[in-house]
C-alpha cells in the first residue's frame, strides 16, 4: 500500500457484511482523493495466508475502525486477534482505534469504554432514522482523523491536539478555544441526542401500530401436544390466551399487549407468568407475517427454561382441512380437532391461574412441547358443576362405612364446597325444607 495514504482497517462480524458495505461506499470519495487506503479480511483471496496478511494489515493501519454489534463482541477470535491487538497499538500512539456502533450491545466495558465512538452520541446506526445521515457523520469524523496525520520521516504521526503546531498562542486563547470548542461539541451532541430520542420515540408508536394492525385476529397452534398456549386472540390493544383440554378450549383472560420492538410484544397476567410474541415475516412480503412465536420461562430444576409455542393463523388450518378432507376427526387429526373444539371453561370460574395449569412433570427436554395438567383441569371443572347444582339435588347415603362412619357423598367429591344457604322467602320454602333436612342428618 502506498506511504502517503492512511491505511484504514476494518475489522466486522460477517453477519454486519451489508453494514460494512455501506459504510465502505461512504469512505470511497476519500479513497478517490487519495487521502486513504481501506482494507478488510474479505479481501483477502483464496489460497493466500489468512492470518498472516489480516495481521499485516492490522500492523500497518493507522486508523482502525470495529464494527461493534453482538455478533462482533462475541467472537473469541476478532477479540483475540483484532479487538486486543488494535487496543494495544492505539495504547502506544501507533494507531488511532474508533468504534463504530452498528448495532445495540453491551459495549462500553473495559478499554473499549474509554474510546470516543462514532456514530455521534453513540447512537447505534441501526436506530437512525436514515442509515445515510448514521454513515455520513461516521465519514466526516474519520476524515477529521485524518486530517490531524502528518508525515514525519516516512512514519504518520498523528497530532493530538489541532493546533499543537501554534506554540506562539498565548496559552489562555488555547484554553478557551478547547472550552468554546467542547461546549460546541456537547451542544451539537445534546441537539442530536434529543433529536434522535425523539424520532426514536416517534418511530417506535408507529412501530406499535403497524405490528397491533398485523397480528389481529385468531392465532392457533397446530400442535396438540403443546396445549399449554394453544390459541392468541388479538382484539385492537388486547389479547386473549387459551389452552388445549382434553374436549375444550381454556380461557386464560384478557390483558394488555405491551409492545417491545417493531417484531415483539409482551404480554403479563396477574400470577406473575409473562411471555414474549415474535412475528416471523413472509420472505415474499415484508408487511405479512406468517406466523407468531410465543417465548416464556418456566424456572423449575430439570427442565429447559425457555418454552416457545408457534402459531399460525386460523385461516392457515382451515385451509390445511380443505386439503385434507377424508381424515379422520380424533385429536390425533391436529388440524381438524383444533377447529372443531367449541366449548371454552374460563380459568377464573374454575378458581385457577395459568401457572396452575402447567403440567410440570411431564414436561419434555424439548422447548416446543409444554402440556397442561387435564387432571386438575376436569377435577376444577367437576367442582364447578357440583356447585352449580340446585341443593336438593345433592343426596347423601347414610349407610355407615367400614370402622370410619362417616357417610359417602354418591357424587364421589369429597371435597365439595358447601352450598350457599337460601334466603327464607316463599319463593323457595320447599328447598328450605330439603336443606334443614340434609343438616339434620349431618
Amino acid at each position: 500500500m502506498p506511504d502517503n495514504k492512511i491505511n484504514v482497517f476494518i475489522a466486522f462480524s460477517p453477519a454486519d457484511t451489508a453494514l460494512k458495505d455501506e459504510l465502505e461506499e461512504h469512505l470511497t470519495i476519500l479513497q478517490r482523493q487519495g487521502v486513504i487506503n481501506v482494507w478488510h479480511n474479505q479481501k483477502i483471496e483464496a489460497g493466500e495466508n489468512f492470518d498472516q496478511i489480516q495481521a499485516q494489515a492490522l500492523q500497518n493501519a493507522q486508523i482502525i475502525l470495529l464494527l461493534i454489534s453482538s455478533d462482533f463482541l462475541a467472537s473469541d477470535y476478532a477479540y483475540e486477534n483484532e479487538v486486543l491487538k488494535a487496543l494495544e497499538r492505539h495504547k502506544q500512539g501507533q494507531a488511532r482505534v474508533i468504534p463504530v456502533i452498528l448495532r445495540d450491545c453491551i459495549w462500553k466495558t473495559g478499554a473499549l469504554g474509554q474510546l470516543t465512538p462514532l456514530p455521534q452520541g453513540a447512537i447505534p446506526v441501526t436506530e437512525w432514522d436514515n442509515p445515510d445521515s448514521a454513515f455520513k457523520n461516521i465519514a466526516t469524523e474519520i476524515q477529521k482523523v485524518v486530517a490531524r496525520f502528518t508525515l514525519q520521516n516516512g512514519d504518520w504521526v498523528f497530532a493530538p491536539n489541532a493546533d499543537a503546531s501554534n506554540t506562539g498562542k498565548p496559552k489562555i486563547n488555547r484554553w478557551l478555544a478547547a472550552v468554546m470548542g467542547i461546549v460546541a461539541i456537547a451542544t451539537g451532541i445534546f441537539a442530536g441526542i434529543a433529536y434522535q430520542n425523539k424520532a426514536t420515540e416517534a418511530k417506535l408508536e408507529e412501530d406499535k401500530k403497524q405490528l397491533i394492525y398485523n397480528i389481529q385476529g385468531d392465532w392457533v397452534n397446530p400442535n396438540t401436544d403443546d396445549s399449554f398456549i394453544h390459541r392468541l386472540q388479538f382484539r385492537e390493544n388486547y389479547v386473549g390466551v387459551y389452552s388445549l383440554g382434553n374436549n375444550e378450549e381454556i380461557y386464560w383472560g384478557e390483558q394488555e399487549v405491551q409492545v417491545v420492538t417493531a417484531r415483539k410484544c409482551k404480554i403479563n397476567y396477574e400470577d406473575g407468568l409473562s411471555f414474549d410474541v415474535e412475528v416471523v415475516k413472509s420472505n415474499l412480503f415484508d408487511t405479512l407475517v406468517e406466523s407468531l412465536v410465543a417465548i416464556y420461562r418456566i424456572d423449575t430444576p430439570g427442565i429447559m427454561g425457555l418454552r416457545n409455542s408457534r402459531l399460525v393463523r386460523e385461516k392457515t388450518l382451515q385451509l390445511l382441512a380443505m386439503r385434507n378432507p377424508n381424515k379422520s376427526t380424533s385429536r390425533t387429526d391436529t388440524t381438524t380437532f383444533v377447529l372443531e373444539t367449541l366449548k371454552v371453561v374460563n380459568l377464573k370460574d374454575l378458581n385457577l391461574t395459568p401457572r396452575m395449569i402447567l403440567d410440570v412433570a411431564a414436561i419434555p427436554a424439548d422447548t416446543a412441547h409444554t402440556r397442561i395438567n387435564t387432571t386438575v383441569v376436569n377435577k376444577a371443572i367437576e367442582r364447578r358443576e357440583l356447585n352449580r347444582l340446585p341443593s336438593d339435588t345433592v343426596k347423601l347415603n347414610t349407610a355407615p362405612t367400614g370402622n370410619s362412619g362417616k357417610q359417602i357423598n354418591h357424587l364421589k367429591d369429597a371435597n365439595i364446597r358447601a352450598l350457599p344457604e337460601a334466603k327464607p322467602d316463599s319463593a323457595v320454602l320447599n328447598r328450605v325444607k330439603t336443606k334443614n333436612t340434609i343438616r339434620q342428618i349431618k
